[in-house]
């Protein structure tokens, strides 16, 4: 008895779940926690130029505020999950 072959899927079908997106997520997850602190305080002058500029409460006595540390991580965040799927549209075109 012969295998039956599945039909070759279209381009804009949907696909299974993959079993790898798990362990990408914690994969992002540990570069992006630690990586947000560090960047954050790199950009100590940034955020110094922020306040002087806009009068949002960035710095404090303890360092930056910590919506500063919530928008670098959520950038960080959206760079990691956003980031493979624009390079990958550029590098199908």
């Amino acid at each position: 008895m012969q295998p039956q072959l599945r039909p070759p899927a279209h381009e804009g079908a949907p696909q299974p779940p993959r079993h790898g997106l798990l362990l990408r997520g914690l994969i992002t997850l540990a570069w992006v926690l630690p990586a947000g602190p560090v960047l954050t305080l790199l950009l100590f002058p940034w955020w110094s130029w922020v306040e002087a500029a806009t009068g949002w409460e960035s710095l404090g006595h303890s360092g930056p505020a910590g919506w500063c540390y919530a928008a670098v991580w959520c950038t960080l965040l959206a760079l990691a999950l956003l980031g493979p799927r624009v390079a990958r549209r550029f590098r199908r075109d």
